[in-house]
């Protein structure tokens, strides 16, 4: 059966450019489950930041749910 792994790259619109992406350790039985994971933790993610910080400097999240491979995580 395909399983989804999450990846997460953290992004700066001020610096215009994106730190190393993470990818999650959890594999996710479908992309529905994946990719609405993705949205619950890119939210998260930027409220660890804060308000203040995330609007200095423009921080969003790019998400992508893709197939595991066979990598057994």
């Amino acid at each position: 059966m395909v399983k989804y792994v999450l990846i997460l790259m953290l992004c700066s619109g001020t610096a215009e450019q994106c730190f190393k992406p993470v990818k999650h350790e959890f594999l996710f039985e479908d992309y529905h489950s994946c990719i609405t994971n993705g949205y619950n933790l890119s939210n998260n993610t930027l409220n660890t930041f804060g308000k203040p910080t995330v609007n200095s400097n423009k921080f969003y999240v790019k998400f992508m749910c893709v197939e595991n491979m066979g990598e057994n995580t």
